[in-house]
């Protein structure tokens, strides 16, 4: 990956609030068709680049971002990475039905808003159109947005009932694998000492309340370490969400064989 090897290309730019990065420009443009509209055709475009690593894991995922701007806040926005593998946001405003939108990649200098993907979004929605850009700063990364209904729809579309045992045990295994990714950017830096002292902070400072509260915590804890971290966790939610789907019920060590089933 390069995180902290290859920081000029790929890292977003130094951090002005705590546990945010900060993009630079972003490409602005405008489409007759509706956010919703948009983004499905984007999905459309990002699923032709390569095949999808999980079934269930979607080729854009729903970033987490703060707009500073005073006009043009985004309804939603998404993150994946293009064809070069290169990560990239996307923001959809509504405009009266039609969208203004945004493509923030990582880097610096307007020169890298030259953009393929702005080609492949053409060839399927004619009205798009470029209409300059946005300045420096415009939008942060935040830590991705996390339902609370992750834990019990990933019961529910693998076929479980959600009893208090299953939801508990789903939900642990949620953190667990949320933590195992902290600790390896923790760890890549600090070693195996620095991501244990991560988990032990994790421990004191989690919000254990909710069943998603703790893996809110593992990513609020990893972005205030080192926001640069922030475009390469975008997809963690429904990566891991995916992957549980995809594992095997039948093994011993899958947390499906260890669920009730039935209430």
């Amino acid at each position: 990956m390069g995180l902290f090897t290859n920081a000029k290309r790929r890292q977003a730019s130094a951090p002005a609030r705590p546990g945010t990065a900060p993009l630079a420009s972003g490409r602005r443009l405008r489409s007759q068709l509706s956010p919703g509209e948009c983004a499905e055709l984007l999905g459309q475009v990002f699923d032709g680049y390569r095949p999808r690593r999980y079934r269930e894991l979607p080729p854009l995922v729903p970033a987490g971002i703060q707009w500073t701007a005073a006009q043009g806040a985004p309804s939603f926005a998404l993150s994946g990475d293009d064809d070069s593998d290169d990560f990239l946001l996307f923001t959809f405003a509504d405009a009266g039905g039609a969208t203004e939108a945004g493509i923030f990649p990582l880097g610096s200098g307007d020169a890298r808003l030259t953009l393929k993907v702005v080609g492949h979004w053409k060839q399927r929605d004619q009205s798009l159109s470029s209409v300059g850009t946005w300045a420096p700063g415009t939008v942060r990364l935040t830590p991705p947005p996390i339902e609370d209904a992750l834990v019990d729809g990933t019961l529910q579309a693998a076929g479980y009932p959600l009893t208090p045992p299953n939801r508990a045990k789903v939900a642990e295994q949620f953190t667990m694998m949320f933590l195992v990714k902290c600790q390896e950017f923790v760890g890549s830096r600090e070693g195996a000492r620095g991501a244990e002292r991560f988990v032990n902070t994790h421990k004191e400072r989690a919000d254990w309340t909710s069943l998603t509260g703790p893996l809110r915590s593992a990513l609020s804890l990893l972005a205030e370490w080192e926001p640069a971290v922030l475009p390469y966790v975008q997809d963690l939610p429904l990566r891991c969400r995916a992957l549980l789907l995809e594992w095997d019920g039948d093994g011993a060590s899958s947390v499906w064989s260890h669920l009730e089933t039935a209430q």
